[in-house]
């Protein structure tokens, strides 16, 4: 049995592995942030909790455990420890390769192995973007999907990745967008709160004139458009909504249409109203994943990440 981590900015998801498959899974409301908000302690005893939760559940004890995997946030400077990064091109056994072993006693005797993140960098090797966790979730969807070079892939998330795979099956190029925070933000700090809703139907119409909108006029204007709409006497709620999820998510949508003109299939992942929403702004040759997939990317690229450990 092993363990496999995901960690995020505020959540953190735990699987249990046999070696073939996941056979049980657990999540935690805490996250890389929370060392920023709470302390290291804090995060070192939730994420003592969540490994002992799974295990006693399991009737499973620290020592039935090799070690873990863990990848994501895991892996940065506020999470289990720090993994310098690998620089793109990087493909999944670059990532085995590439994996730290972490002893964490604070948190468990179960010693970690951290898997690297991805940064992309200049021409003159100084950082131009970076991932942790998004490189895991890719090689993920890839095996699950049944592809693995020249393709485009559309992850939403509170950090919007649009990323290229080249012909070695190689992450080759990504551009990170803070599409979903934004969204959060301004729809839970703002004066457009309680204007908008994350439960909505999708407006396709105005799905696009939001798009087009923050196109023409620019974000700050398109937003404000959102209440003046919410002002109008009658206005359809998913309308509103919509058109605010255009506004944000034009910039992602063009970004990959870019790339799509590079020849390659562009697959867009996340949430259903999300994915759907993205896959109909980018237009074109578009496939949008599956439920399943997205759902289990993770889990099955640190999967694959396990399998590959010597």
């Amino acid at each position: 049995m092993i363990l496999l981590m995901d960690m995020g900015t505020t959540n953190t998801r735990l699987f249990l592995f046999d070696g073939e498959k996941v056979i049980d899974t657990e999540k935690g409301a805490f996250g890389a942030g929370t060392t920023l908000s709470e302390g290291r302690a804090f995060l070192e005893e939730s994420v003592r909790g969540l490994i002992g939760t799974i295990l006693e559940r399991n009737r499973l004890s620290a020592r039935d455990i090799p070690y873990i995997v863990a990848s994501g946030m895991a892996g940065s400077e506020l999470g289990i420890a720090e993994v310098p990064h690998l620089s793109a091109p990087a493909t999944l056994s670059d990532l085995v390769e590439g994996i730290k072993t972490v002893k964490a006693e604070a948190i468990t005797e179960i010693p970690f192995r951290i898997v690297p993140g991805v940064r992309k960098n200049n021409e003159v090797g100084a950082i131009e973007d970076m991932m942790r966790g998004e490189e895991t979730e890719t090689f993920g969807v890839c095996d699950l999907v049944g592809i693995n070079k020249n393709v485009v892939l559309v992850l939403p998330g509170s950090h919007n990745k649009v990323l290229t795979l080249d012909e070695d099956g190689a992450i080759c190029d990504f551009v990170t967008s803070m599409s979903g925070e934004l969204m959060s933000a301004v729809s839970g700090h703002t004066i457009l709160k309680g204007a908008v809703s994350y439960d909505y139907s999708l407006d396709e119409e105005a799905l696009r004139e939001g798009a087009d909108f923050a196109k023409t006029m620019g974000l700050g204007a398109a937003l404000f458009r959102v209440r003046v709409l919410s002002k109008r006497p009658n206005t359809d709620a998913d309308k509103i909504s919509s058109f605010f999820s255009g506004a944000i998510l034009s910039a992602d949508a063009e970004l990959a249409k870019e790339y799509a003109e590079q020849g390659k299939k562009v697959y867009v992942g996340g949430k259903a109203t999300l994915r759907h929403a993205l896959a109909l702004l980018i237009g074109g040759d578009v496939k949008e994943l599956p439920d399943e997939v997205s759902g289990n990317a993770v889990s099955h690229g640190l999967s694959l990440v396990c399998k590959k450990i010597k």
